[in-house]
C-alpha cells in the first residue's frame, strides 16, 4: 500500500522485523541480504489479495486443476484433493495474539497482530478482502466437486456431545446429519479414547451418520510424541442402515442396521 512505512515491499513478519512504523537499515532487521541476495531484499510470507477476480480465476483454474493430467493439480490422475488451510475474517473480540483475533476487524489466520496494520489495511480492506477470499472459496471447492476431487474443508466436523446435553443434540443436529448428503468428520472425543469413549464415539457416529461420513482424529496439532491408537472394532462391517435414527424412549435412541 503506498504511503506506509515499513521496510520493503514485501510482509514478513514479526519474527523477521519489528511492525511499522519501524524501519530496516539494510536488511538488518530481518533475513534479507547475503551473498544470495545482495540487494538485501527480506524473505516474506506472502499473502494473496482476494479482491483481485484474476486472482479468484487463477487460482481456480490453474492451481486447483493445474495444467492437464501431466500438472500439479486436481486433473493429474495422482492427486485426489486438497488441505486447504487458513483464512480471512472480518470481525473479533480484538485483543487476540494473531492477525485475525488482533483486531476487531478480524484479519488473517496464522499470522502476527500487526500484520494488517504493517499492509496499510483498514477495517473496510479487510472486510473486501475476506469477501473476495468467500468468492475464492466457492469457487475452488464448487470446482473440485465438479471435478471429483475431495477438499478437507468441505467435511462437516462433529463430536459426541456431553452428558448434559445429549438428547437435545440427537434429537436436533445429530438427526440431521442422518439425510445430509455433505460429508461428516466425527472426531474422537479424546486424543487416546478409553474403550468407553470408543464405544460412545463408534456408537454416534453410527446413529447419525449420513450417506458420506468418516470416523476418526481431527487436527491435533504438530507433535512428533503422539500416538495414534487403532481400536479392533474398527475392522467390523456393521452393513448400511435399513432407515434413519429414532428415539424409541426419552433420551433412547436406536438405529437398525
Amino acid at each position: 500500500m503506498s504511503g506506509v512505512n515499513k521496510c520493503s515491499i514485501f510482509y514478513h513478519d514479526q519474527e523477521q522485523t519489528p511492525h511499522s512504523p519501524a524501519q530496516c537499515t539494510n536488511g538488518n532487521c530481518d533475513c534479507g541480504g547475503g551473498k544470495d541476495n545482495s540487494e538485501g531484499i527480506p524473505c516474506g510470507e506472502y499473502l494473496w489479495d482476494h479482491r483481485n477476480v484474476t486472482l479468484q480465476k487463477w487460482l481456480t483454474n490453474t492451481f486447483i486443476l493445474g495444467s492437464g493430467s501431466s500438472g500439479t493439480g486436481l486433473l493429474n490422475p495422482a492427486v485426489d484433493g486438497f488441505y486447504i488451510d487458513d483464512g480471512w475474517t472480518n470481525h473479533s473480540s480484538g485483543g487476540g495474539t494473531q492477525c485475525n483475533d488482533y483486531n476487531t476487524f478480524g484479519g488473517v489466520t496464522e499470522e502476527d497482530r500487526y500484520c494488517a496494520q504493517d499492509m496499510g489495511l483498514n477495517a473496510g480492506d479487510v472486510n473486501n478482502i475476506y469477501q473476495g477470499w468467500q468468492q475464492s472459496m466457492a469457487l475452488a471447492h464448487s470446482t473440485i466437486v465438479e471435478n471429483n476431487g475431495f477438499d478437507w474443508q468441505l467435511f462437516h466436523r462433529a463430536t459426541a456431545p456431553s452428558k448434559s446435553s445429549c438428547a437435545g443434540w440427537f434429537r436436533g443436529s445429530g438427526k440431521n446429519y442422518n439425510n445430509n448428503q455433505t460429508a461428516l468428520m466425527f472426531q474422537y472425543i479424546n486424543l487416546n479414547d478409553t474403550q468407553t469413549e470408543f464405544e460412545i464415539d463408534l456408537a454416534s457416529f453410527l446413529l447419525i451418520r449420513g450417506p458420506y461420513a468418516w470416523l476418526g482424529y481431527g487436527w491435533n496439532g504438530c507433535h512428533s510424541s503422539w500416538e495414534y491408537a487403532y481400536n479392533d472394532m474398527l475392522d467390523m462391517d456393521f452393513g448400511e442402515p435399513k432407515g434413519a435414527m429414532t428415539e424409541t424412549t426419552s433420551g433412547v435412541f436406536e438405529r437398525e442396521w
